[in-house]
């Protein structure tokens, strides 16, 4: 919770200054979070 309310609080400073930036970038990356899911090793 506290990251995303840290992240929220960054948008606007976000939307200002980095988000225009993009269009002069090589490459954008975005960071989705992740859906894999991991098994444990029961094996013993």
């Amino acid at each position: 919770e506290g990251i995303k309310a840290s992240i929220e609080a960054r948008k606007l400073d976000f939307d200002a200054y980095v988000g225009p930036q993009k269009q002069y970038a090589d490459a954008v990356i975005e960071v989705l979070p992740t859906q894999v899911k991991f098994l444990s090793d029961n094996k013993g």
